[in-house]
């Protein structure tokens, strides 16, 4: 898989999930402390309705996915 397209696997195994949960939320955990999020993983993943969460931001959003 060329750099930028491992979105693919990602956003494919979601389809079968909604399909079956249509009320749920998804996110993935990108890991940018390296290497940058590429535009192209996070667009794609945007269109299924699948948030991108980086963990350079982690401060921004951790709070928001304590299990109450």
């Amino acid at each position: 898989m060329r750099p930028g397209e491992n979105y693919k696997g990602v956003a494919f195994s979601f389809i079968d999930v909604i399909d079956a949960r249509p009320n749920s939320d998804f996110f993935v955990f990108a890991n940018d402390l390296n290497i940058p999020i590429a535009d192209k993983f996070s667009s794609s993943l945007k269109n299924y309705d699948v948030e991108v969460l980086s963990r350079s931001n982690r401060d921004k959003w951790v709070d928001q996915l304590k299990v109450i």
